[in-house]
């Protein structure tokens, strides 16, 4: 009975839903601060960590961990959070209607990271990634340019028209009361000194 199940369902149903001769693998996500695992989220696709050593350092630096942490022959899995499918994927429309065997294209590495905290912003890899940062540049400049200050807006919302035109009529008065008008300086006196000197005049006749 168990060969024909087997038999029958190879034949009639795609490979996606063949559920009986596909050989239950644990799947975890390398990715840190992801707990998604096979158990845990059953519904997650997860994609295979290429086998080659260039591919396969470029996705484990991607995701930060170190290459050293894992065998060459460790089979290791990124889940579908950390990839666009539809954009990442060379056969998507195949693989979903049929279930076939998952072919990422050849430059894609993982560059989704939500559940990394000081990952806040992630972005694809190339052109995307820089007119993306542009655009964030240019919201930011024109946020800081439009924003009023908080004391301006305050005072501005608080403030009458009757009460913005007294206070430009209304003079400044400084008050000058208690502050020293003149301020007498000391001259020493002294007694003048001179000599008086007799002169004989003469006349000639």
């Amino acid at each position: 009975m168990r060969l024909l199940l087997l038999t029958f369902s190879s034949k009639f149903f795609p490979a996606k839903l063949r559920l009986l001769d596909v050989k239950m693998v644990y799947h975890w996500c390398i990715v840190p601060m992801c707990t998604n695992t096979s158990v845990k989220t059953p519904q997650k696709t997860f994609i295979n960590v290429p086998k080659s050593g260039k591919m396969r350092r470029l996705w484990i630096n991607a995701v930060r961990r170190d290459p050293k942490e894992f065998a060459v022959s460790t089979v290791l899995f990124v889940c579908e959070d950390h990839f666009k499918l539809e954009e990442d994927m060379a056969n998507y429309m195949e693989w979903k209607l049929t279930g076939v065997k998952k072919i990422m294209k050849k430059d894609v590495v993982p560059h989704l990271f939500g559940c990394q905290k000081d990952r806040k912003r992630s972005f694809p890899q190339g052109e995307p990634r820089r007119a993306a940062l542009k655009q964030i540049r240019r919201d930011l400049i024109n946020e800081a340019m439009t924003e009023p200050s908080p004391s301006t807006s305050t005072s501005a919302a608080e403030e009458t028209p009757a009460e913005a035109m007294e206070h430009q009529s209304t003079p400044l008065d400084v008050s000058c009361e208690g502050l020293p008008l003149f301020k007498e300086i000391g001259v020493p006196q002294y007694r003048s000194k001179y000599v008086q000197c007799n002169t004989k005049t003469s006349t000639i006749c």
